[in-house]
Formats: structure tokens, C-alpha cells, sequence
């Protein structure tokens, strides 16, 4: 990834809440699965 390509696609949605659908929304195991083996493991290291 490109430097520019990071800041279009990531960057400017830092610290802004998204909006969840109502229908078909993401499994919660699998977002807690995330937040603790994917996104923990990046702070810590």
C-alpha cells in the first residue's frame, strides 16, 4: 500500500463512528475474536 492509498482509505475515517447495517450486520464472535487476537496483539507489540 501506498502512503496516499492509506490515508484515502484509512486515515480520514480515524476516530469516526460508523454506522452498523440493521440487516446482516457482522457477527459479534467474530469482532471480539478481532479486537483481541488482531488489534491487542498490535499494541502490545
Amino acid at each position: 500500500m501506498t502512503v496516499d492509498s492509506i490515508r484515502e482509505n484509512f486515515i480520514q475515517y480515524e476516530g469516526k463512528t460508523i454506522t452498523l447495517p440493521t440487516r446482516f450486520g457482522p457477527n459479534q464472535e467474530f469482532l471480539e475474536y478481532h479486537r483481541t487476537n488482531i488489534f491487542e496483539n498490535k499494541r502490545c507489540g
